[in-house]
């Protein structure tokens, strides 16, 4: 469930974007999934346990760019929830995040393109003007929740970053619409974990995000 202090500081991030721009603005909303690896590292000790997760991720962004460079800004909030198979750790492992980020979208092949056209109206050709990499940081609520039996249950919470590294590319259906498929590999700073079906005495572990990320985005302009 999303804290109170996470959804004020979204709505005035967001809302600070549509007050500071005068531009041309959209908002982009991304539905994705993820296939990641957390590592568990113990504090006292240098032994790791990787365990796969898997789950979804959704978004919504404001979009805004440069003047005289294409260069696009996202900044936005996120919600993901991940799970892990059944293993001799645990009978369930669930991971949800939610997420304040800024991405940014950079498009080689257009880079000092001017137009503050959407995709649709530009001329320079289907992968040119589509084409974009990616750079994404993410700071991150999680909350984590480890289950060995029905009634035996351990949670905890912890703040860390994301970041990820992608590309994409729009396509351009109308001067309303854009769709936009996109990878990204995306990597975690440490957050807090406990391991009870390795550790009896709960003791406190380092746990780390890495992986691929595959989504969709739909960009919706609504001023010219």
């Amino acid at each position: 469930m999303l804290s109170k202090k996470f959804i004020i500081s979204s709505i005035l991030i967001l809302g600070s974007c549509f007050l500071l721009t005068k531009i041309t603005a959209q908002i982009q909303l991304n539905g994705g999934y993820n296939n990641l690896t957390v590592d568990f590292n113990e504090d006292l000790n240098t032994e790791v346990i990787n365990k796969d997760l898997s789950g979804w991720s959704v978004e919504a962004a404001y979009w805004f760019r440069l003047k005289d460079y294409r260069v696009e800004f996202y900044p936005g909030v996120g919600i993901s929830s991940l799970t892990g198979e059944n293993s001799s750790l645990y009978d369930e492992y669930e991971l949800n995040l939610t997420h304040l980020f800024w991405g940014t979208r950079i498009y080689p092949f257009t880079f000092e393109d001017d137009c503050m056209c959407p995709t649709f109206n530009k001329q320079s050709g289907f992968f040119e003007d589509g084409f974009f990499i990616s750079l994404t940081p993410h700071f991150i609520f999680s909350e984590q929740t480890t289950r060995l039996t029905a009634i035996e249950e351990d949670q905890i919470k912890s703040n860390t970053y994301l970041l990820d590294i992608g590309a994409g590319l729009d396509i351009g259906i109308s001067e309303f619409l854009t769709i936009t498929p996109e990878f990204r590999y995306r990597f975690s700073g440490d957050f807090d974990s406990t391991l009870p079906g390795v550790d009896i005495n709960q003791t406190q572990w380092n746990s780390n995000l890495s992986g691929w990320y595959v989504g969709l985005g739909i960009g919706l302009r609504w001023k010219n």
